[in-house]
């Protein structure tokens, strides 16, 4: 738990003076105390932690995030995305919780220069989602001509 705070004025007040300035203080902890808080203190262990597991409410959590990728993909932020790409442990086709790529967001989304990006990095137009759907079906019955023209020449 945090420390109550207690305050006191820093300097006498003057008949000039516009404010007292106020000087905040944790009280003293109180005997025996201040083992507990540096042991809670303490750093924690570097050891290395389980994944959750499969069907645990953290996981369904974990896989349902979106990946910066995906993220990235979905604003049309191309320069994020070639920081990501240029990452050798960056998955192109890495899918969140519903099995789409972050082509197929950048595809439903109309970016075409996110497209154009995850294209060049080797995206998949062809992986499907937990539906079937794919990016190229997605261009396919998307508004964005240019987006499905791309994908055609795939």
């Amino acid at each position: 738990a945090p420390p109550e705070l207690a305050w006191s004025p820093a300097a006498p007040v003057a008949a000039a003076s516009p404010a007292p300035r106020l000087a905040f203080a944790a009280p003293a902890p109180a005997p025996g105390m201040a083992r507990a808080q540096a042991q809670a203190q303490a750093p924690a262990s570097l050891t290395a932690v389980a994944p959750p597991a499969p069907g645990s409410a953290t996981g369904a959590l974990l896989r349902s995030a979106p990946t910066p990728l995906h993220v990235a993909a979905n604003a049309d932020d191309v320069d994020a995305l070639g920081r990501l790409l240029a990452d050798p442990g960056t998955r192109v086709d890495a899918p969140d919780a519903l099995g789409r790529t972050a082509l197929q967001v950048a595809v439903a989304a109309a970016n075409v220069r996110a497209v154009r990006l995850l294209l060049a990095a080797g995206a998949d137009p062809d992986h499907a989602d937990a539906s079937g759907a794919t990016p190229r079906s997605v261009a396919r019955t998307g508004a964005n001509a240019e987006i499905a023209t791309l994908l055609a020449a795939r």
